[in-house]
């Protein structure tokens, strides 16, 4: 939730859609893990608070992504390639699940199953100790 206040202090009133969330802007407002970063954003678009307008690219000539709040109407923006749009208040539309894919435990191929650390008998079989990997249905 402090990522989202942090992003809202961002706007102007004629740049939603073009809101970073990148490390050197945010750093300034005390953040200083990128992977807490990296999860907060996860959460933010899990529940439907904010919506990718350009994806990032890494790199030599690398861009940041840029995101839009929902609850807020976004201006066309030609020169990045952001498209207008009203608001849309995805949050309270329920459109977007939290956990859409089911997980089943499935057992690593013989060949894989050393680089994972699993334990194996002598005739190939799984031993007790093997945990078993989840792997999604869908």
């Amino acid at each position: 939730m402090n990522l989202y206040i942090d992003l809202r202090v961002q706007l102007n009133g004629f740049n939603n859609g073009n809101v970073d969330a990148t490390m050197s802007t945010l750093s300034k407002r005390g953040w200083t893990s990128p992977d807490t970063l990296h999860r907060a954003l996860k959460q933010l678009i899990a529940r439907g608070l904010i919506v990718r307008t350009r994806h990032g690219k890494p790199g030599p000539g690398r861009i940041c992504s840029l995101f839009r709040l929902t609850d807020v109407a976004t201006p066309k923006n030609e020169a990045k390639f952001i498209e207008g749009c009203p608001a849309t208040f995805e949050f309270k539309n329920g459109q977007r699940k939290f956990c859409t894919k089911e997980t089943v435990p499935v057992l690593l191929r013989k060949s894989k199953r050393y680089r994972y650390g699993l334990r194996s008998t002598k005739n190939g079989e799984i031993g007790r100790k093997a945990a078993p990997v989840l792997v999604s249905t869908q």
